[in-house]
């Protein structure tokens, strides 16, 4: 019996994703990952005499505008809404953000402020992201995830009472420390180790967990100081340590106590100076005025076999769909037919980032599988960011600078900022959650979402909430166009999507998809690079084979 490639593909997707993914790559369905490369080296001239149009211009349109057009292809890019960049949002004072049930926000900060409403920083493991950053000369400054002097709330642990990051984790490090240290005394790792091994592990848990002589945890100036040190003979007084039981009691251990273990969220962290956009910056004064055409909104995409035909309505400034009742801010259904004048593209190749979800509302004459793998492969996560002009009490009267605090709250996060230190006033990001939290807080108006936000940052930090002020919140699903934070699966999460991602990603006829929707890197500005990436090569493999 024979099988088609797809058939095969398929087959080996039951074995899991990787094993999917590198067979496509084998069969030729998608390129293979140069070692070491950052972007698709195309020859000079290749791509002369043929067009593409580029539905979407967030960071993946835009690399994605930006190669091809070196290459010699001639590239359209239509936007739906009135700025470039997607989620790569940057809000600064003087800007309006504006939701789907026309409910409009106007930020009031001062000159130099800002708020990364979407990605907020760099990995120094996306070596895509800081290729366009060096090609574009955008200065870069580390952005700090991690510091110790940052906070792990719990309202059912410890009275309540936040806790530093540094006492959390130094105590724990002891106590572990401590019980596998008293393994070792009491021969319970004879079998394992040596007389010397054991030695020199006594003598590694002692440095690693800062314990007494007997091997005992008694609390540690690492955890930080009830009484600091002073001069002369004041030599300060360490903190007593957190009760071990308490420890394995708090949520931390299955939430962000290992955050900075995450492979792409280990320092180094970077984030461009003045604001992530200056990436859209960087793109869009290297493509020539008139490539972008925004405010066009795609109705229909059809392949031929020579061609793909976009219709979209190019559409005024502000005329977006309205909902009148405030509460429905997740859009269900969208009707573009009374937006403006119907007109048309054509092109040799499309390359759309334009979400999935977005499909819904497109017309296509895309296969049954693709269909199938659009309605059912992938969600969109919610997520709420509320930031705040503010003293920086933080820095002056707390010590901290930079980092991100940790809370069961429904506010999730509170992101420190990692510029600006000493300044009289900063940006405080006081919310950043997703999931059910997100979806909650998405039928919630930006007063009453600011309300809870400075409840909950009250709570964590007693008597700070009242000096937080001109609050913004960006809940991503209802930013017109956008439909949600990012794409919301995981290829390991069923047999289902890991057979379906190579559906998801595979191009369809003249059509070729990229964003983070095509990558395993989604949610990150590197994933909708490396789509990019894919994409351009695949069409770039193409036309090299027409002309062959």
């Amino acid at each position: 019996m024979t099988i088609t490639r797809r058939q095969f593909v398929h087959r080996i997707g039951a074995m899991g994703f990787g094993a999917a993914f590198v067979s496509m790559q084998a069969l030729g369905m998608l390129p293979d990952d140069a070692a070491g490369a950052v972007a698709p080296s195309l020859a000079a001239g290749s791509g002369k005499g043929k067009s593409v149009v580029i539905l979407g211009a967030g960071v993946s349109g835009l690399a994605t505008a930006f190669e091809l057009r070196r290459a010699g292809y001639e590239v359209t890019i239509l936007e739906a809404s009135n700025r470039c960049g997607g989620r790569n949002l940057t809000v600064r004072g003087g800007d309006v953000v504006q939701q789907l049930n026309g409910v409009r926000q106007e930020c009031n900060w001062d000159e130099g402020l800002y708020f990364n409403a979407g990605p907020s920083r760099i990995s120094s493991q996306h070596k895509r992201v800081l290729h366009y950053c060096r090609e574009f000369s955008i200065p870069l400054e580390v952005q700090i995830t991690t510091n110790r002097a940052a906070l792990y709330h719990d309202d059912g642990a410890f009275g309540g009472r936040a806790i530093e990051n540094r006492q959390l984790h130094y105590d724990t490090r002891g106590y572990v420390s401590e019980l596998l240290s008293k393994c070792v005394h009491q021969g319970a790792l004879d079998e394992e180790l040596t007389a010397d091994d054991k030695r020199a592990l006594v003598e590694f848990l002692q440095g690693f967990g800062d314990l007494g002589s007997d091997g005992s945890y008694d609390g540690s100036p690492r955890a930080g100081y009830a009484r600091f040190p002073g001069g002369g003979m004041n030599f300060g007084k360490k903190r007593q340590p957190l009760a071990f039981k308490d420890l394995l009691n708090v949520k931390f251990w299955g939430w962000m106590f290992n955050e900075d273990e995450i492979f792409g969220h280990q320092a180094t962290m970077f984030q461009p100076v003045g604001g992530i956009d200056k990436i859209v910056v960087g793109f869009t004064r290297q493509l020539p005025d008139g490539l972008i055409r925004t405010n066009c909104t795609v109705v229909d995409v059809r392949n031929s076999d020579d061609a793909v035909e976009i219709r979209y309505r190019q559409t005024e400034p502000g005329s977006l769909p309205v909902f009148e009742n405030p509460q429905q801010n997740i859009p269900h259904q969208f009707d573009f037919n009374h937006l403006g004048e119907l007109r048309t593209i054509k092109a040799d190749f499309c390359v759309t980032t334009i979400p999935y979800a977005g499909y819904k509302y497109i017309e296509n004459n895309f296969s049954a599988t693709k269909k199938r793998a659009i309605e059912k492969g992938q969600h969109y996560e919610n997520s709420v960011k509320t930031a705040w002009k503010s003293r920086r009490w933080w820095e002056e009267d707390l010590g901290i600078y930079g980092g991100v605090t940790y809370t069961t709250r429904d506010i999730e996060q509170i992101w420190y900022p990692s510029e600006g230190f000493f300044n009289k006033y900063g940006t405080l990001v006081t919310s950043y959650n997703d999931g059910d939290v997100g979806h909650q807080w998405h039928m919630l108006a930006p007063e009453e979402r600011a309300a809870l936000a400075r409840t909950s940052t009250d709570h964590v930090h007693p008597g700070y909430g009242k000096d937080l002020t001109d609050p913004v919140s960006v809940a991503w699903r209802t930013i017109p166009f956008i439909w949600g934070a990012w794409p919301a699966w995981e290829p390991d999460d069923s047999a289902e999507v890991t057979r379906m991602f190579s559906d998801i990603i595979r191009p369809e006829g003249r059509v070729y998809f990229a964003g983070d929707i095509a990558s395993l890197w989604a949610g990150w500005m590197e994933g909708a690079f490396a789509a990019a990436h894919t994409a351009v090569n695949l069409i770039s493999r193409r036309v090299a084979g027409s002309q062959t």
